[in-house]
């Protein structure tokens, strides 16, 4: 599986080229940025439909993460520790551990997710349009939980999804926008950037 850089340029290009389709009709829509690596992808989309004034764009987060997300989190020295040892290993061994680590978290046993509250819970019925954002959809299981989630409390919810990637070929939900397929990104933001 390739790796390759996230460009921000060409996203940007990409949400132009896409904005009118995503809001379609809507009046009011609420972006949904999914902690964490999705959060600046949301803030991009967010920065993108706010420049079109017939329609009222409100954000909110929501966490979706694996456990072992929250474990190589907890603990700030380790997170230091691994930031420096990738900032002198060569990229192509950066690219072998990111595949490696995408292949065993990408397992089925592995997929078990909580999703925690965003501040708009009781008042998503607002909303004409609902978009949940998030960086990579790998298995697809975070964006699913999140449809769910959002379903729970809107009654007849209009929902798309975006993502910067999808990076398997077949996951449980295929965003309805995507720049790229069947590749890993080095985010800006990701442990092993650079």
């Amino acid at each position: 599986m390739r790796v390759i850089n996230f460009n921000f340029s060409e996203f940007e290009d990409y949400l132009q080229s896409i904005v009118d389709d995503m809001t379609g009709a809507a009046q009011s829509i609420l972006i949904l940025g999914v902690k964490e690596g999705g959060i600046p992808i949301a803030k991009m989309v967010y920065q993108t439909m706010v420049n079109f004034n017939h329609i009222n764009v409100d954000y909110s987060e929501i966490l979706c993460q694996r456990p072992t997300t929250k474990v190589k989190k907890k603990n700030p020295q380790r997170e230091k520790l691994l930031k420096s040892i990738f900032r002198y290993t060569p990229e192509i061994v950066l690219n072998q551990i990111r595949v490696a680590e995408h292949h065993l978290l990408s397992s089925k046993k592995r997929n078990t997710r909580r999703t925690i509250h965003t501040e708009y819970d009781r008042e998503l019925y607002h909303y004409d349009l609902i978009l949940i954002v998030d960086d990579a959809v790998d298995t697809g299981y975070s964006m699913a939980e999140i449809i769910n989630y959002v379903k729970r409390h809107h009654h007849q919810p209009v929902i798309k999804t975006l993502s910067a990637v999808v990076t398997k070929k077949n996951p449980v939900i295929m965003p309805d926008y995507s720049l790229y397929r069947d590749v890993l990104i080095r985010f800006p933001w990701s442990l092993d950037a650079k």
